[in-house]
């Protein structure tokens, strides 16, 4: 008897010490946020085909937006930003933008982009509750002649 508690106890041991631990991936990956319409400060984009999203790596907010003459959306990368800038006058929900060079830019690794083709859709504009969110896509070019391409973007902003 004493022989064969001696056999499960080391059968027991033998069998947990051989288990396998399965690693749990726990990393998210990175994902375009969803699409909403209620100010929830979400930004992202794909550049080149590869997820773009605001990062936090300072003392400035990843995702900034501000309201004078014109909407000036930042959003902040470790290395790159995207910005617009439209008028106020542009501003209708549902009003598709043509970006014009001077609307639309990103610039990455110290090197700038500006909006050669693409639009941008107002899908919510609110003035009272000062939300505005939509979609954008468009082909950036350099001084240089090298190009981006962004696409599937989409923006819900409260601005300020």
């Amino acid at each position: 008897m004493k022989n064969l508690r001696i056999c499960v106890l080391l059968l027991v041991i033998v069998a947990f010490t051989n288990m396998q631990c399965e690693k749990s991936n726990t990393e998210k990956k990175d994902e375009l946020p969803a699409e909403t319409q209620e100010g929830k400060n979400t930004f992202g984009c794909l550049v080149d085909g590869k997820v773009w999203l605001p990062k936090s790596g300072g003392t400035y907010p990843p995702l900034s937006s501000t309201m004078s003459y014109s909407i000036d959306l930042l959003a902040l990368g470790y290395d790159s930003f995207i910005h617009f800038r439209i008028l106020e006058t542009e501003l209708f929900e549902g009003k598709t933008i043509p970006l014009l060079s001077n609307q639309a830019w990103m610039r990455m690794r110290s090197k700038e982009f500006k909006s050669a083709q693409g639009a941008l859709k107002i899908s919510k504009y609110d003035k009272a509750k000062q939300i505005m969110a939509g979609s954008f896509y468009f082909t950036a070019k350099s001084d240089e002649g090298d190009s981006v391409i962004i696409k599937d973007g989409r923006f819900d902003i409260s601005y300020h």
